[in-house]
């Protein structure tokens, strides 16, 4: 399937203390493996095997507390 690209994006997002650390131990638990990695000054660009596309966003999303209240 090739590689997919999985997008973190916010305000700041190079400078957060962790974010590369964090995303990556999230995927790496769960076997997957980040082939790539690229950032902006607002964004964090994981590379992972287009097999692991869903689960990725999935446990980052989890990882993350994205759409959780409050």
């Amino acid at each position: 399937e090739g590689l997919a690209r999985v997008t973190l994006v916010g305000s700041g997002m190079h400078k957060r203390p962790g974010v590369f650390a964090r995303a990556f131990e999230t995927l790496r638990a769960r076997g997957i493996d980040v082939r790539d990695v690229s950032a902006s000054s607002v964004s964090i660009i994981l590379m992972v095997d287009g097999a692991d596309e869903a689960e990725a966003v999935r446990l980052l999303h989890d990882g993350f507390g994205l759409g959780e209240d409050g």
